[in-house]
């Protein structure tokens, strides 16, 4: 059984023993009981009645998010820096990457027929 105890500020403190406050200087409320465990991961608080997460991001790391290019981006760049020298060379990294590309090079996009001459216009019957 797990007791899911409240602190003063909202935030929840979960105990094997409905004994927890009298084992701590903790002002501690009870506010459930469960068979399941539940997760808690340190961004829930107490609010009515209820537990809520919140978002305990800075505003800077939500900004930054929204306009990082996506890792794909990221790890293409650094794989170019490094094989054109502008920065040093993740040896495991970059093996890998080579040798796949090396395995698969880039090939010419080849181009397709003009179909177009060969198209006559088709005139419905009146």
């Amino acid at each position: 059984m797990y007791y899911i105890f409240k602190t003063l500020d909202g935030r929840p403190r979960v105990s094997y023993t409905p004994h927890e406050p009298e084992m701590t200087d903790v002002p501690l409320e009870l506010v459930e009981e469960t068979e399941i465990d539940p997760k808690f991961v340190g961004n829930e608080i107490w609010v009515d009645g209820g537990w809520k997460s919140i978002d305990v991001s800075p505003e800077y790391r939500r900004l930054r998010k929204a306009d990082y290019p996506s890792v794909e981006e990221q790890l293409d760049a650094l794989w170019h820096a490094m094989d054109d020298g502008s920065t040093v060379k993740a040896e495991a990294f970059y093996e890998r990457i080579k040798n796949v590309k090396d395995r698969y090079p880039k090939t010419e996009i080849p181009t397709l027929p003009n179909y177009a001459s060969d198209v006559q216009m088709i005139i419905p019957d009146e």
